[in-house]
C-alpha cells in the first residue's frame, strides 16, 4: 500500500512504497537521490542572487542601476557581467509563503505586467505576484524555473545575446521527457547571499 505525504510549501509529492512493490533497489535509490536533491534545493526566505542560465550563469538578472525617477514599474533585465557601481548589488529578497514565493528586486515586489517582469513601486498598481520556484536538478545545482503560481507562465530571457534585455513572462516550453527538459532561456541559477 502506498503512503503519500506532501511537503508543505512545495508542489512535490513523495511516495513511499513497501519493499514488495519495488522493482529493484536501484529504482528506490534513484528516487531517494532525486528527493534529496530536490529537498536540498528548496529555498527559504532570505537574500539571493539570480543568474540567467541562457548566458551560462554569467549574467545576473535584476533592476538596472540606472533608472528613471518616476514611480512607474521598473523592468527586470539581463544585467552586464561587469556589474554596477561600487557597493551596488542586484540582490533579491525571496519570501517563502504557504502558496509559493514573493520575490523582491531592490525591495520592491515583482509581477508580470503586460508580458514583462517588473518591480512594482506603487502597491495599488498591481498586487504582489506569487511565484512557484521549482528545482530543476537535471539542469544543474541551484537551477530553477520560476512560474506564476496561478498560470503556466514563467520567466524567460528571450534574447540573451543582448544586454538589458527585459525578462518576459510567458508560457514555458517543456521538453517531452521525465524529468522535464527546459531550454536555457527558461532556467535561472538562484544562490543565497551569505550574511557575512
Amino acid at each position: 500500500m502506498d503512503i503519500i505525504s506532501r511537503i508543505k510549501g512545495s508542489s512535490l509529492s513523495v511516495s513511499t512504497f513497501s519493499s514488495s512493490s519495488l522493482n529493484s533497489s536501484q529504482s528506490q535509490s534513484r528516487r531517494t537521490i532525486t528527493l534529496r536533491v530536490i529537498l536540498a534545493m528548496s529555498l527559504e526566505s532570505g537574500k539571493y542572487l539570480i543568474s540567467a542560465m541562457a548566458t551560462e550563469g554569467k549574467n545576473k538578472v535584476g533592476r538596472y542601476w540606472i533608472e528613471d525617477k518616476s514611480l512607474l514599474p521598473k523592468r527586470i533585465v539581463l544585467l552586464p557581467e561587469t556589474g554596477g557601481p561600487d557597493g551596488w548589488s542586484p540582490e533579491w529578497t525571496i519570501e517563502k509563503k504557504d502558496e509559493g514565493y514573493i520575490m523582491k528586486s531592490l525591495n520592491n515586489y515583482t509581477a508580470g505586467l503586460d508580458g514583462k517582469l517588473v518591480a512594482i513601486l506603487i502597491p495599488d498598481m498591481a498586487p504582489p505576484q506569487i511565484w512557484k520556484i521549482t528545482p530543476q536538478p537535471r539542469h544543474g545545482e541551484n537551477v530553477y524555473t520560476i512560474e506564476a503560481s496561478d498560470s503556466a507562465e514563467g520567466w524567460v530571457v528571450p534574447e540573451p545575446e543582448e544586454l538589458l534585455t527585459p525578462v518576459v513572462v510567458r508560457p514555458l516550453i517543456v521538453g517531452p521527457s521525465y524529468p522535464p527538459f527546459f531550454p536555457p532561456s527558461e532556467l535561472f541559477k538562484i544562490e543565497r547571499v551569505d550574511d557575512a
